[in-house]
């Protein structure tokens, strides 16, 4: 298969998952369960196909009026910080442009684009927030956080520094990796390091200023993938945990983790 035609499958997979997703279930574990019932995928088609999906989710409410595809190129472009392949093979006349400032890629597309129709629901947010620097973080590839637990912080470290995989160390155990980083096969996900959300890490410092009996009982009501259960855990072994959440599929994935 030629390289283009290559990459234009990608796209084309791509748009056959956001039109296959109902939002029932988290975007990552309907990908997931998508990859794992087609193997024809290789790590690096999933790469790309996993990217183009989240660089269209980002764009938000944006972008109103075009078809998907030119909404997915579009917000490739938008999402991008530097020179890539998929750039180049779909819309090579971008790439080139792709390290513009972000400002000055949305006015190169739609002169008239506004930042405030990413999130287009102000009364939502909390007075303090700045709306368009919020409006504009959707179209910044976050990092990607670990959280170490208890034990494992030199295997962690030693793991990823062989492998040659830059990190920041943001806190005593939580590490940010770049979004794109492959961990399988480097480090023992769930037993090693959980992928945690920086500010869901946070609720460490609320957890620690909590007096804890020697019978203390705990009870994650919408536990969703679990984060903050095992870090409390991790925190207070001995403590009675209870966790709820009204997907059960979501509770299938978290009985997983924690056999891990």
């Amino acid at each position: 298969m030629a390289k283009e035609q290559l990459f234009r499958s990608y796209l084309s997979s791509a748009l056959f998952l956001i039109q296959q997703y109902s939002g029932k279930t988290p975007f990552s574990f309907f990908l997931k369960e998508y990859f794992s019932a087609n193997k024809k995928y290789g790590s690096r088609d999933r790469k790309y196909i996993i990217q183009l999906c989240y660089c269209y989710y980002r764009s938000g409410w944006a972008l109103k009026g075009i078809t998907p595809e030119k909404k997915m190129l579009d917000s490739l472009f938008l999402c991008s910080t530097g020179k890539n392949e998929l750039l180049e093979n779909l819309q090579p006349a971008w790439n080139e442009k792709a390290t513009l400032p972000l400002e000055n890629k949305m006015a190169l597309l739609y002169p008239e684009f506004n930042v405030h129709d990413i999130f287009p629901w102000p009364g939502d947010l909390s007075e303090s927030i700045d709306i368009p620097a919020f409006c504009l973080s959707h179209l910044i590839q976050p990092s990607l956080f670990l959280r170490i637990r208890p034990g494992y912080g030199k295997a962690v470290l030693s793991k990823l520094s062989s492998h040659s995989i830059p990190f920041e160390e943001i806190n005593e155990h939580g590490l940010a990796v770049l979004n794109t980083t492959k961990l399988d096969g480097i480090i023992e996900l769930d037993k090693e390091a959980v992928v945690q959300d920086l500010n869901s890490q946070k609720v460490e410092e609320l957890l620690k200023q909590v007096e804890w009996g020697a019978s203390a009982r705990v009870w994650d009501c919408c536990a969703a993938s679990g984060g903050k259960s095992m870090m409390l855990y991790d925190m207070k072994p001995e403590i009675k945990l209870t966790v709820s959440d009204i997907r059960e599929n979501i509770l299938s994935n978290l009985r997983k983790r924690f056999a891990t």
